[in-house]
Formats: structure tokens, C-alpha cells, sequence
């Protein structure tokens, strides 16, 4: 071998930029990838609060569904026979709606119908964030909760005999 083909083979003094500028590139390349990703997390996680809060609203919906079932003699009560047709809002005509300092954060639609026997009710309740106005340019997110709820007579005499009962055990 001669002195210049082995000069060649020992000088690595030219590897080290071009392996420089492959790491910068690949780097770059991952750096521009995850901020493009990260971009869209917080769209991802306001779309994930409005649907937990519709979901939270449409519970609501079923809880004054079963407080006016529970209550028939209160003013905004249900009979224990349904009026035809039923007042608002428990006829899905209005938004009840939630708001806080005067701003409306969203809401519930209610419907109440009578069940296949006369001690059910059928409820369904859609929670709306921020509302369910056509017009309004905001995302919305819907939530529906659908319940079948029973009305139950307890005898008047059945509380004397859970007395007993827990003075015999207590």
C-alpha cells in the first residue's frame, strides 16, 4: 500500500459535519412533528370538557324530572296523572338553562311521558354546552340520558316494623 491510499483510509477529519447535520435534520424533523401534535390537545381537551358537562347537565335533567315526580302538590310538580299535553318544560319546548353572573353556560331540554304502566314515568334529558340556539357559532356538545322511573308506595306501617327491627339488633 502506498502512503496516500493510507492516509485515505485513517482521515476521518470530513465525518463528523455531515453526521452533525443528519442529527440537526432528524431532530428537527421530531421537533416539528410533536409541536404540530401538541397544537391540537387543546381543541381535544375543550371538546372533552363540554361533553362531560353535557353529560352533567343531562343528570340534572333526570334529578328535576324525579324532585317534580316526587313532589305533585309543589308548583312546578308533576301530577300523579299527566296533564295532555304537559306543561313546560317537562314537554322538551324550553332550555332550562344554567348560568352563571348572567352568563348562560348551558343547559337541559326535558321531556316527561307516561310508561307502560301507570307508576312509570318515561324521562329523557339532553344537556346542551353552551345551548342549542341554531345561530349561536360556538361547538356545541349534546349529551341524552333516557330513564324509566317508578313510583313506589311504601306502606305507612312498613317504617314501625324497621323500628323493630333495628331496636331488636341495636
Amino acid at each position: 500500500m502506498t502512503a496516500g491510499v493510507r492516509l485515505i483510509k485513517s482521515d476521518e477529519r470530513g465525518a463528523a459535519l455531515p453526521l452533525a447535520m443528519i442529527t440537526l435534520v432528524l431532530l428537527a424533523s421530531l421537533l416539528i412533528s410533536l409541536s404540530i401534535l401538541s397544537a391540537t390537545e387543546p381543541l381535544i381537551a375543550s371538546n372533552q370538557l363540554q361533553t362531560a358537562q353535557a353529560h352533567a347537565l343531562a343528570e340534572a335533567g333526570i334529578e328535576r324530572a324525579l324532585w317534580a315526580v316526587q313532589r305533585p302538590e309543589a308548583a312546578d310538580g308533576l301530577p300523579y296523572l299527566l296533564p295532555n299535553p304537559l306543561p313546560a318544560p317537562y314537554d322538551g319546548s324550553r332550555l332550562i338553562a344554567l348560568s352563571t353572573n348572567g352568563n348562560i353556560s348551558g343547559g337541559f331540554r326535558l321531556t316527561v311521558s307516561p310508561g307502560t304502566a301507570p307508576n312509570e314515568r318515561e324521562v329523557l334529558s339532553i344537556g346542551w354546552v353552551p345551548t342549542d340556539e341554531a345561530g349561536d357559532p360556538r361547538p356545541k356538545a349534546h349529551r341524552r340520558i333516557s330513564a324509566t322511573l317508578w313510583r313506589v308506595r311504601v306502606p305507612a306501617d312498613a317504617c314501625a316494623i324497621v323500628r323493630q327491627c333495628c331496636r331488636r339488633l341495636g
